[in-house]
């Protein structure tokens, strides 16, 4: 994989009965360190999207009010999301986390409901493809 590389997040959230799609792409730059895949996304030159990806688990930092939402299969795990005025605590129960590594490819799918203390808030599907771009 090269260090520029298209970052393509495709995304459902089901939230109410409303359905709610995200299809985004852009540049990034990929590093791998120990096993570890890292991608930074950038948007006119500023960092927007940091993602750590393991064959185990994915963690994706935004910027913005959230915080780090990390994806690990049979697990929950908690994202505090909000600003200097108030915050909310969401936990994330990822319900299937897969991984495809190849020369020119990492592919991540996610499956995982947010919750908000015991409500169910929604559910949510990602799939995140690192590819080589051009330069």
């Amino acid at each position: 994989m090269t260090k520029n590389v298209w970052i393509h997040i495709k995304g459902v959230r089901v939230m109410d009965g409303e359905r709610e799609q995200v299809d985004e792409t852009g540049p990034g730059d990929y590093y791998k360190k120990n096993g570890k895949h890292y991608i930074i996304g950038s948007r006119e030159g500023s960092v927007v999207k940091r993602l750590k990806v393991t064959e185990d688990l994915m963690a994706v930092t935004g910027n913005g009010g959230g915080g780090e939402m990390v994806f690990e299969k049979g697990k929950e795990t908690g994202l505090y999301y909000g600003d200097a005025q108030g915050g909310l605590r969401l936990d994330i129960r990822t319900r299937t986390f897969e991984s495809h590594e190849e020369e020119a490819l990492l592919w991540v799918r996610v499956e995982y409901a947010l919750y908000s203390g015991h409500s169910h808030v929604s559910d949510n599907y990602m799939e995140v493809r690192i590819c080589p771009r051009e330069v």
